[in-house]
């Protein structure tokens, strides 16, 4: 038996909803995600296996090359993308290359507080999770019959064996490689503003001998490295500090070839305001210093804000100011009216330009990030940014 190491991490959002502000189509264009993530950038935004929030997206940051086998391209999910409007789940995974949308499946493992009792993920697929984790339903997305994109459901609970409930739309796309899909929040027992923990991976899509396509029907999966081995290609590996081993699979264990930290995510969704309504935010050049100027209308649970810099937007971005030391960055805790905030950089020079990014942090500690906006700092030009 292989089992994933679940080390939970919890995650608190303050809102976590499309539909008061943009729209996502299931048609396998991630463009509607990339368009309304407040200004994520996979290089700078997220250090690798972390993830975040991005105006309504839970986005996890994966890598590609990581998966069990070179020739697994088609299974080496390296974004995972998650959000909900309070009736849909909504789901992106990005893919390597995905050169067939049958090859292909991205599987997920639900435990949503109905006393669930799997530990297993993508059908008998020689996959389970350690530390009795509770699940409560396994989805599959994947092509159940050629070139027919689905989801399929196992709801160990209730005993309801591979079903596809109403309100399923799933698109796999060969040409933007990625799998993107709508399941009913009803269908996993989830109610707007409760949370969930979920783990996900990556499988082959086998076909059986009736022609449809499986995760598993029999040990029809693919035994990567031998039939002792798990099944799982790739997967989620949130919290995850090792960058790379020597087989260069930083998910797996080089040793018995165990799925090692697939890490379950646990969200709470919440249908209550953003913790901080921003009206504006700019930057600009003033004498020998750059000023940052932001306006909130409101405020809910805010903690305070931080400020990242980098001298080019594709490089990483570092705080160079947090309202744990700065008091002029602290928020207002809960408020309705106003509030003008400003800060100072002193430690600037000639001839650069200059990208910066302003984060709320809220009294759980969930960061939402905001722009970033540029600043040219050559002589004799001032240039203002403006969000």
């Amino acid at each position: 038996m292989k089992i994933v190491q679940a080390v939970f991490l919890l995650i608190y959002f303050s809102l976590f909803t499309f539909g008061f502000s943009y729209t996502i189509t299931v048609d396998g264009d991630p463009s509607d995600w990339e368009n309304n993530d407040g200004g994520y950038n996979y290089a700078t935004s997220l250090s690798l296996h972390a993830s975040g929030y991005f105006n309504g997206q839970w986005i996890y940051k994966g890598k590609t090359g990581d998966a069990r086998d070179t020739n697994n391209e088609n299974m080496d999910i390296w974004e995972l993308r998650v959000g909900q409007d309070g009736t849909y789940l909504y789901i992106l995974g990005k893919f390597n290359n995905i050169t067939d949308i049958n090859n292909p499946i991205l599987a997920f493992a639900f435990s949503t507080g109905s006393s669930g009792t799997g530990n297993w993920i993508g059908d008998e697929a020689n996959t389970f999770i350690e530390n009795s984790p509770q699940i409560d339903f396994n989805v599959i997305l994947h092509t159940g019959t050629a070139n027919t994109p689905t989801a399929e459901f196992y709801d160990i609970t209730g005993g309801s064996n591979w079903y596809t409930p109403n309100g399923v739309q799933v698109s796999i796309s060969t040409s933007n490689n990625v799998i993107e899909a709508r399941l009913p929040l009803s269908s996993l027992e989830i109610s707007n503003g409760e949370n969930f923990t979920f783990w996900s991976c990556t499988f082959l899509n086998q076909k059986t001998s009736t022609s449809n396509y499986w995760a598993n029907d029999g040990d029809c999966t693919n035994d990567w490295g031998g039939s002792d081995s798990p099944d799982a290609v790739d997967g989620m590996t949130e919290g995850w500090t090792v960058d790379e081993n020597w087989w260069n699979r930083s998910e797996f264990d080089d040793l018995n070839n165990d799925i090692e930290n697939a890490n379950g995510v646990t969200i709470i969704f919440n249908d209550a305001p953003l913790p901080v309504t921003l009206a504006s935010f700019t930057a600009f050049r003033l004498n020998d210093h750059v000023t940052l100027k932001w306006t909130t209308e409101s405020e809910i649970g805010n903690a305070g804000f931080e400020i990242e810099r980098a001298i080019d937007q594709n490089e990483n971005f570092t705080t160079i100011s947090s309202y744990l030391q700065n008091p002029g960055l602290i928020g207002q805790g809960n408020s309705s009216k106003q509030h003008r905030y400003s800060f100072e950089d002193v430690r600037v020079a000639e001839g650069h330009e200059y990208w910066y990014k302003l984060v709320d942090v809220d009294v759980n500690g969930n960061r939402t990030f905001y722009g970033p906006i540029k600043v040219n700092f050559s002589k004799g030009i001032a240039t203002i940014s403006t969000q």
